[in-house]
């Protein structure tokens, strides 16, 4: 019986491309919008807001996309009732 090595040959830069390819990144920024939206909805404010960035190529260059409290009211109400933490899981 015949013995066959499979070697894989990985390509950082492919790596990188495809994190920041505009499907990932439309994805990664659909999911912060709602969760945005959806702490928005429960606070009764809007100042839940996203953002959106690559990483550095060192080498993932990973799209990073985040939601913070830019007020007050959802300072305060996100300290409260952890509205960040309820609206990532669901």
């Amino acid at each position: 019986m015949a013995t066959s090595r499979v070697r894989i040959v990985h390509k950082v830069n492919g790596y990188f491309k495809i994190r920041g390819a505009s499907g990932v990144r439309s994805d990664l920024e659909r999911r912060a919008s709602a969760i945005a939206a959806g702490a928005n909805a429960e606070a009764g404010t809007d100042g839940f807001k996203t953002s959106s960035i690559q990483g550095v190529k060192r080498p993932q260059g990973r799209w990073r996309t985040t939601v913070i409290p830019t007020n007050f009211k959802a300072i305060r109400h996100n300290a409260r009732h952890n509205t960040l933490v309820k609206r990532l899981h669901g």
